[in-house]
């Protein structure tokens, strides 16, 4: 397989590197100790995982797993001894070397991940020379990963072969990106990308899309992020907004399923199916039935298909199955914490601090896979819960070290003083 056949492939091939480059973040910053953004750093990394090998995504779930509890207990740690000099922030020091890549700080390694996943977007817009300047200084990082590295040196090879046979065209990929859904109305006036060579179309705009700053990059996927929060807490019409913007820009790469677009088809058919149950129903029979009013259908043929295992919005278009299975995961998850909160309590009266620790941390973990369904504020209710447990069984475990001490000493005492009377 050439690189131009690579580069031209599935969006899946950037995506799997994107998240084995955040894994890669993330594992410098749990070994440096910056364990809240490793957490972070993780769960962008997760939005991924649908591209990562089975192995990849398990090794990627014990490193999030390592960091949440690490995360926690620094935090405890952190609270509990207050006036303590040495560093118990979980945010890298910004004044070791913020401008140096191969010291890797926690924020430049995420400014790598951003700088590579920003110069697979030139690339694909045909913007070879921004492209080929953002994969240069990537590459430029000595903590890079064999494989990213030998990506990275494919893509500058095929910019420059393109750059002296003097063409720079979209890649054919980028052609599926934009087509509207029948349905989605605010998408449908966005210019759908023909297959077609753009070069050739003389009346089109210009092909090769001005160099945009990082910040713009950062923005829509910040606003990609944020719209998935609002889907996920019931706020479909302020989601639909954000996606149609996302979806707009062309700068934000997803899995089929999972892209914006798709996400504006599944709000058009849950506010539909709301639309309909909500109409009002004529009282009692009438001489001249009345025609009933729906919502334009959509057709099956172009809803993209979603990749299974993958927790994209839900198919059938039906509201009370979607709500159902929000709520199922709602009330495990509660059962879960719950759960943990009594064995916890019940290891603590008989001593077992490692167990009732052990007990928080798997519930801690079922509350961050279930955050998506959970929403804010119910997300907020069960991590504090499981801290304040966490924090009495630290206490516990403080005070029956206390005692132990306490009683040595005791111990000790008595034991000096029957040698004195023996003497």
């Amino acid at each position: 397989m050439t690189w131009s056949q690579t580069a031209q492939s599935s969006d899946g091939a950037s995506t799997r590197h994107l998240g084995q480059y955040l894994m890669h973040v993330g594992q410098e910053q749990y070994n440096r100790g910056s364990y809240d953004q490793a957490v972070k750093t993780f769960r962008m990394a997760q939005e991924h995982k649908d591209s990562l090998d089975p192995i990849e995504q398990r090794k990627l779930q014990s490193l999030q797993e390592k960091a949440v509890s690490a995360a926690a207990e620094q935090k405890r740690v952190a609270e509990a001894s207050p006036s303590q000099t040495g560093p118990v922030s979980a945010s890298p020091p910004t004044s070791s070397g913020a401008g140096d890549t191969t010291g890797a700080p926690g924020q430049s390694l995420s400014a790598l991940a951003y700088r590579y996943y920003q110069s697979v977007v030139a690339y694909t817009a045909g913007d070879l020379e921004t492209a080929q300047a953002g994969f240069t200084r990537v590459l430029e990082d000595e903590s890079l990963p064999t494989l990213m590295a030998e990506t990275i040196r494919g893509y500058l090879a095929e910019i420059e072969a393109k750059q002296s046979g003097g063409t720079s065209v979209v890649p054919a990929r980028a052609s599926t990106e934009t087509a509207p859904a029948v349905g989605v109305t605010a998408l449908a006036n966005t210019p759908a990308v023909s297959g077609a060579p753009v070069a050739t179309d003389t009346n089109a705009p210009a092909a090769v899309a001005a160099p945009l700053p990082a910040s713009e990059v950062e923005r829509i996927a910040e606003l990609y992020y944020r719209s998935l929060e609002l889907y996920g807490e019931g706020e479909l019409l302020a989601a639909r907004q954000g996606f149609v913007e996302v979806a707009r820009s062309g700068l934000f790469q997803a899995p089929e399923g999972r892209r914006p677009e798709d996400y504006v088809i599944a709000i058009d058919r849950r506010l539909a199916a709301t639309q309909q149950a909500q109409a009002p129903v004529p009282p009692g029979p009438a001489v001249t039935p009345p025609i009933p009013v729906t919502p334009p259908p959509v057709r099956p043929a172009e809803v993209a298909p979603l990749a299974e295992g993958q927790t994209a919005p839900e198919q059938g278009g039906s509201i009370e199955a979607i709500n159902r299975r929000r709520n199922i995961i709602r009330s495990h998850t509660e059962a879960v914490v719950n759960d943990a909160l009594a064995q916890a309590q019940t290891s603590v009266a008989q001593g077992q601090f490692d167990a009732a620790m052990d007990r928080l941390a798997e519930a801690q973990r079922v509350v961050e896979e279930a955050q998506f369904y959970l929403g804010e504020e119910l997300y907020r209710q069960h991590t504090q819960r499981l801290n304040q447990m966490t924090e009495k069984v630290q206490e516990a475990r403080a005070e029956r070290d206390r005692q132990l001490v306490e009683k040595r000493r005791q111990d000790a005492a008595v034991a000096q003083n029957e040698l004195r009377v023996q003497a």
